[in-house]
């Protein structure tokens, strides 16, 4: 069995705009930087939004400006997404269900 923990700490994270409806899942480590990006995303009264990835961002090496790039998802005609039903507990703290099943306990960082 591997473990990551001589990566560092990983770091995971996610944006919702509401007013752009644009959902942004990133996860970082010391050797990597990932950002998907869905555009056009769909808000589903009363608290679900659904999402489909357009693009990801990829980022390699110690150093950040080390080697980029991006994937273009919609044109390879790959879009992985789902939705996600959030509860907004105050304007730091938020409960989500999503997709795949998992319960997550959000704070704005």
């Amino acid at each position: 069995m591997h473990s990551f923990a001589s990566l560092g700490q990983i770091a995971a994270s996610q944006t919702l705009d509401f007013t752009g409806l644009e959902v942004t899942n990133r996860v970082t480590t010391a050797l990597l930087r990932l950002k998907a990006v869905a555009k056009d995303s769909e808000y589903v009264p009363p608290r679900r939004v659904v999402y489909r990835f357009s693009t990801l961002h990829v980022g390699l090496g110690l150093n950040s400006d080390a080697f980029n790039f991006s994937i273009d998802l919609k044109r390879l005609g790959v879009q992985p997404g789902g939705w996600s039903d959030s509860v907004f507990v105050d304007e730091d703290l938020r409960i989500a269900r999503n997709s795949r099943g998992d319960l997550l306990i959000l704070q704005r960082g």
